[in-house]
């Protein structure tokens, strides 16, 4: 029956960081063997190179909406990893931050091959250290979310408490706030940067 729920620590969450991340690092390697043995033709034409078209892309970002435009982003992924506790299965966070991992590294390796790992990394890793880490931790809350709606045979549907400690605190709280300071690096120093870097 439901309970008095508290706000899961630490320690309570220690082993979901560990399965999160040994996923997410199986994602980059499988990306990084697909980098190294498969043409990646398809997704190198979607990568723009060409100074005078990067630059033309660039000098039309504006920072304000590009700053919303990555919140709202990020949020909404952040709370589609998190929601997906309602279906009391931990494969579908697994999953999608396996996918997500993997994408993720394989057009990040790919724009390395394009402009090299100095520009990649002077553009991208600014906001990449804090954003990552975001995402993953909303699987984090997630999984273990679902542990405990299986553990007390509810759901979030059912036992308004345990979505409020589980879920709704944690994405308020723990993602929200880093996924702004993520945006705000993004907007504010990594965009910047890239834009010095093409001559915008």
């Amino acid at each position: 029956m439901p309970g008095t729920r508290s706000f899961p620590d630490l320690p309570t969450l220690t082993p979901y960081i560990g399965t999160i991340s040994a996923i997410f690092g199986a994602s980059v390697v499988a990306a990084g063997i697909l980098v190294g043995v498969a043409d990646l033709s398809v997704i190198s034409d979607r990568v723009i190179t060409d100074p005078v078209a990067l630059q033309k892309s660039l000098a039309g970002i504006q920072s304000g909406t590009f700053f919303l435009h990555v919140i709202l982003n990020n949020a909404l992924i952040a709370l589609m990893v998190m929601m997906s506790a309602a279906f009391r299965k931990k494969f579908i966070p697994h999953l999608f931050i396996f996918w997500n991992g993997f994408v993720l590294t394989t057009y990040s390796l790919t724009i390395v091959q394009a402009i090299g790992w100095l520009q990649f990394v002077s553009a991208f890793l600014p906001h990449a250290v804090i954003e990552i880490p975001t995402l993953l931790i909303a699987a984090v809350y997630a999984t273990h979310a679902i542990d405990r709606f299986n553990a007390e045979n509810t759901s979030w549907r059912v036992d308004r408490e345990s979505a409020h400690w589980y879920l709704f605190i944690p994405y308020l709280y723990r993602v929200v706030p880093f996924i702004v300071v993520a945006a705000a690096v993004e907007t504010f120093i990594s965009l910047p940067v890239l834009k010095l870097l093409v001559g915008v």
